[in-house]
């Protein structure tokens, strides 16, 4: 008897972990809001300095695509070039890999115009990139990191709404 109990609660646990589902990643199709710090490092005709701001981006990411696309804006204090700057773009992206590109407008002692592309490596929350800017016939170079909270802004799918 004793025999049959133990090899009963031996069993048991294996049975009732096989009747577990499997572990399901939660649904990230949507919006999002993603607002946060840009801290970064700028190097200019006039040399290598800080960059301390914020961004804002709204983002839409595609399951199970793993695509996503959005548009951000965002300012920042440029100390190498002792401006403020603000930029408008759009941003596309693939799992972890991302591309942001747009317009740029440096508020220093006159407006001035120009570009921006980065290439990021990105969890959502924290994101390491690289870029280029070219404001007012200046090449600008610059790597940082951007740590943002995000916002789902559109409620998750039900579990019986297909992919």
């Amino acid at each position: 008897m004793r025999l049959a109990l133990a090899a009963l609660l031996l069993l048991a646990p294996a049975a009732s972990a096989a009747d577990e589902p499997p572990v399901r990643f939660p649904d990230l199709v949507g919006w999002y809001l993603l607002a946060g710090v840009d801290l970064g490092v700028v190097d200019s005709d006039d040399g290598a300095d800080g960059l301390v701001g914020g961004e804002i981006s709204a983002v839409r990411y595609r399951d199970p695509s793993n695509l996503w696309s959005g548009a951000y804006v965002d300012g920042a204090c440029d100390l190498a070039r002792d401006t403020w700057r603000t930029g408008v773009g759009g941003e596309v992206g693939w799992m972890i890999l991302g591309l942001d590109g747009g317009l740029e407008l440096s508020l220093g002692d006159e407006t001035e115009v120009g570009i921006r592309v980065r290439a990021a490596i990105t969890t959502g929350v924290l994101a390491a990139y690289g870029g280029y800017e070219r404001v007012a016939g200046e090449d600008i170079g610059g790597v940082g990191l951007l740590l943002k909270w995000p916002l789902r802004i559109t409620p998750r799918r039900p579990i019986w709404f297909g992919r």
